[in-house]
C-alpha cells in the first residue's frame, strides 16, 4: 500500500463499503481524492458514486457540503 496506485485502486475496490478500521466517510474522502491523482480516467464515475453513496447513507449536512466543497476545489485543480 506504499504505492499510490494500489491504495487508489483498494480504495475504488470498496467504494460503497468502509474498510473494517475506518468509516466511510473517511474512506469517500480519501478515495476520491487518490481517483483524482492517481485514475483520472475512472474519477468522475468514482466521484459520482461516492456523492450518491453518501446521500442515500444520509449524512449530516456539513458531512456533505464539506464533501462538495472537496468534489469542487478537485473539480477545478490542474494536475
Amino acid at each position: 500500500m506504499i504505492q499510490p496506485e494500489n491504495l487508489e485502486r483498494a480504495f475504488a475496490e470498496r467504494k460503497d463499503k468502509a474498510f473494517k478500521t475506518q468509516n466511510f466517510v473517511y474512506n469517500s474522502f480519501r478515495g476520491v481524492t487518490l481517483a483524482k491523482f492517481y485514475n483520472p480516467e475512472d474519477y468522475p464515475i468514482l466521484r459520482q458514486i461516492y456523492l450518491e453513496t453518501i446521500r442515500e447513507r444520509e449524512m449530516t449536512p456539513f458531512t456533505i457540503a464539506s464533501f462538495l466543497q472537496l468534489l469542487h476545489y478537485l473539480d477545478n485543480l490542474e494536475v
